[in-house]
């Protein structure tokens, strides 16, 4: 009887572990993200069960038939024919699971460059959790869940939650990838090798039932909360500068979606630093330098990847939240359309000393206390302000274009 390995190798003997491939896996995992606002809106958030989440059939074949370029009925007829796959066990059988991991394992191996092979395996485990998640929410809620009951059980849950401890199911989803393929991880030399399917299964099921536990507390926590009868109002949003005093109380609305999405977004430096939007942002505030602002957006994106940092998402959400505010309220004569003019309001708007606007002085303050931490060269306090006015309007622009 074959082996997984000796499977996969012959149903994927045509494709190539390249550049090519990597820029495809990115692609996907990116539409993924953006082929419905609640995706983006979801992972932003800390709720279960209030914003729906799925992964589709569709989304699944596309994989094989988009990315891969491979047949995937071919790859399940073969798979079926290993002693070692248990057909009665769902997800260890799964052929998305099984496909996802062995892609992990050939890019592993493959010569393309270190941060290639980062970025692409990566983007498989995001992948992967994105669908286990999704799966796991739609079994437990056919509905979606009352907002007001969901945050008063989130308000329960202790720091021993990892949702609780970080904040947002991105940043859950970034730390079960980090858990699956860190240096630490007790799966790494298996996914590499490849060459024992029982370790192969396990990684699948184990990365799964991680997930699943989680689903299960919190959903209790949902469940204790509702016999309660216990409420939260979860129609405020509360912003908070870099010391954690409450500064902003505003309803964002669909501001909250735009907000979601920048911030996986940020989560791929490539993605999130384009060279194009600094040269926007310099020619509009020519008296910052691009050097400075790449190197402070770097920081940003570092930063906020690397370790949940509450400090850097209040500052995002602040810049954005300013910019509509401001426009809504006092330029709504400008059109829509009219980018240019946007961009020079706010930035005026942000430049102007007769502005007394006080959740903008906290922004202000929140801003340079980041600035100042990540240690960028700046030379004076026009050059402080000139570099946080066109961080503003950059996180601005990435939030309307993305």
């Amino acid at each position: 009887m074959p082996a997984i390995k000796e499977v996969m190798d012959q149903q994927l003997e045509t494709v190539k572990f390249n550049n090519v491939l990597v820029n495809k896996i990115q692609r996907y995992r990116y539409d993924y993200l953006t082929s419905n606002p609640k995706n983006l809106e979801f992972f932003g958030n800390n709720l279960l069960g209030v914003i729906p989440l799925r992964y589709t059939e569709r989304q699944v074949i596309s994989y094989f038939d988009d990315v891969l370029e491979v047949d995937f009925y071919s790859i399940s007829k073969a798979l079926k024919k290993v002693e070692s796959i248990n057909q009665d066990f769902k997800v260890s059988s799964d052929v998305f699971n099984i496909t996802i991991m062995y892609v992990m394992h050939r890019l592993l191996t493959s010569s393309i460059s270190k941060t290639s092979k980062t970025q692409a395996t990566r983007d498989m485990a995001s992948i992967f959790y994105y669908r286990t998640l999704a799966a796991l929410i739609s079994h437990r809620f056919k509905y979606n869940a009352d907002p007001a009951i969901v945050s008063a059980a989130y308000s329960n849950l202790n720091g021993k939650y990892l949702i609780k401890k970080l904040g947002s199911w991105n940043k859950v989803i970034e730390f079960r990838v980090d858990t699956l393929l860190g240096s630490s991880s007790k799966f790494l030399t298996d996914l590499t090798k490849f060459t024992d399917d029982d370790r192969i299964l396990y990684a699948i099921t184990d990365s799964q039932g991680s997930m699943k536990v989680l689903i299960n507390n919190y959903f209790s926590e949902i469940v204790k909360a509702k016999d309660a009868g216990q409420r939260i109002n979860a129609s405020s949003s509360s912003i908070t500068d870099i010391d954690g005093e409450d500064v902003l109380k505003d309803r964002l609305g669909n501001i909250e979606t735009i907000i979601s999405r920048l911030l996986t977004v940020m989560t791929d430096k490539d993605m999130f630093i384009k060279k194009d939007i600094i040269n926007v942002i310099i020619d509009l505030n020519k008296n910052t330098n691009a050097e400075q602002l790449h190197n402070l957006l770097t920081w940003l994106q570092a930063s906020y990847v690397g370790n949940y940092n509450k400090a850097i998402e209040n500052v995002v959400r602040g810049s954005i939240v300013y910019a509509n505010d401001f426009l809504t309220n006092n330029r709504p004569d400008i059109p829509k359309k009219d980018l240019s003019s946007i961009l020079l309001a706010i930035r005026n708007s942000l430049a102007s000393s007769r502005n007394r606007d006080a959740t903008l002085k906290h922004l202000k303050t929140a801003i340079d206390k980041m600035i100042k931490k990540s240690k960028i060269r700046i030379v004076n306090s026009s050059d402080l302000s000139s570099t946080r006015t066109s961080l503003i309007l950059y996180l601005f622009l990435m939030s309307i274009l993305k």
